[in-house]
């Protein structure tokens, strides 16, 4: 594309190197948008969109990787002051209010959020304030203010019957929905939740839909309707585990490992360069006998320094992994990632393919797609397996019978035959 453009043809190749960044970016491979963009700047810094929406996008590439600060830093660059009013601004101020959100740092977020909302109804770009409002919305919920959170969310309701986009129509009863959770209105959770779902099919891929099902679990489960939150939680774990979940993962975890593998290659190659220029300067040192035993002097104190530092860094890794087998030894990750203390679990009970863990602190149990089998190994010996669906925490039964047991909260599991001598034995030693 770059190689049939004239050099003096700075338009056509800007254009290129904009296209070159995008389909790089759509591929996977960032690295090499991030530098088609970079090249993309450095031809033209008096273009305003040119430069924004450069920016823009170099930032974004960082916030698919998780990388929010170096988005961030990416967006602080650009001295947007200068700029005139127009909606790529206001995508810049709500760009960078999100990826201070997504860092964890509200205040920064709302300043530059209340200047994309500004902006935005000043030149009434109503499909740019939709975001900002439900976005601002979130923060003031992250930030413990149900008020300040309604008021924006009823607003970015009022705007959006003016551009009604079905992605900004989930995030929206996705918040709404979140509103009412913290307020505990669960059928106004489950209303919201269920228009989501009835919009899923005008948007084939949203980040939200993975998270609608937890949210309605955890309202069932305020409901007091442990056996629906349960529903919810394998609808949520089943749609973690989907294909399309599964392969959007993969595809971003690998574009980020070729990323960060491409940015090694290019510090190797800096180091290569710059050992070769040392190795210039001490051919020169070695014309005079002074300036070998200069050479020699510093190179033992820089082993000498490496030895030390060495030393420091292999103590360091030992008392890491002292203190990593410790955590082991109190904890379990499942497949869904989730990772649980031991000293929580009272009971486990298979389910098909599923594993419910019953917990001390929660009324509806932690749902994994697993067996018993595989997870036997990884417990302590207080958990013994009365039944070949269940395994219990002798730390928490209450009463033994002949063909059951009951758990400090009443719970009843029963005892099969073929696990009641075994479990008989150890019962006794406890």
């Amino acid at each position: 594309m770059l190689n049939g453009l004239d050099k003096e043809d700075m338009s056509g190749r800007k254009a290129a190197h904009g296209n070159l960044g995008m389909a790089y970016r759509d591929v996977g491979n960032y690295a090499k948008a991030i530098d088609h963009l970079e090249k993309c700047l450095s031809l033209d810094s008096t273009d305003e969109f040119l430069v924004l929406n450069s920016y823009l996008n170099i930032a974004s590439i960082y916030r698919l990787m998780d990388f929010y600060q170096r988005g961030i830093n990416t967006l602080k660059e650009v001295d947007i002051e200068r700029f005139t009013p127009q909606p790529v601004v206001v995508a810049y101020y709500n760009n960078l209010g999100m990826l201070y959100y997504q860092n964890e740092q509200p205040d920064s977020a709302l300043l530059y959020l209340k200047k994309g909302l500004h902006l935005g109804l000043k030149l009434k770009k109503y499909h740019l304030t939709i975001g900002n409002r439900t976005t601002m919305s979130r923060v003031f919920l992250s930030k413990n203010q149900p008020d300040s959170s309604l008021r924006l969310l009823r607003a970015a309701s009022t705007d959006i019957k003016h551009v009604p986009i079905p992605a900004a129509m989930i995030d929206l009863n996705i918040t709404w929905a979140k509103y009412h959770l913290e307020k505990k209105a669960y059928d106004s959770v489950l209303i919201y939740a269920n228009k989501t779902l009835d919009l899923r099919k005008s948007v084939k891929r949203h980040l939200g839909m993975q998270n609608i099902y937890e949210i309605m679990a955890k309202a069932y489960e305020g409901k007091k309707d442990p056996a629906r939150s349960t529903e919810y939680y394998k609808m949520h774990v089943a749609y973690t585990d989907s294909l399309q979940i599964s392969e959007r993962n993969k595809f971003s975890e690998n574009a980020k490992a070729r990323f960060e593998l491409a940015e090694q290659e290019k510090l190797i190659a800096s180091k290569k360069k710059e050992v070769k220029s040392q190795k210039r300067w001490q051919m020169y040192l070695l014309t005079g006998l002074m300036g070998l035993f200069i050479a020699m002097v510093l190179l033992v104190r820089r082993l000498k320094k490496n030895k030390v530092f060495q030393g420091e860094k292999e103590r360091e890794n030992q008392e890491l992994k002292q203190e990593i087998a410790k955590n082991k030894n109190e904890i379990i990750e499942l497949k869904s990632k989730a990772i649980l203390s031991l000293g929580d679990i009272m009971a486990i009970t298979s389910d098909g393919h599923y594993l419910e863990f019953k917990l001390k602190q929660k009324v509806a149990p932690e749902v994994d797609r697993n067996q018993l089998k595989n997870i036997l190994s990884k417990l302590p010996g207080n958990f013994v397996q009365i039944h070949r669906s269940h395994v219990v925490n002798l730390h928490y039964v209450k009463i033994k019978y002949a063909d059951k047991v009951v758990l400090i909260d009443g719970t009843e599991v029963p005892i099969s035959r073929k696990y009641k001598p075994g479990f008989n034995e150890i019962f006794r030693k406890e």
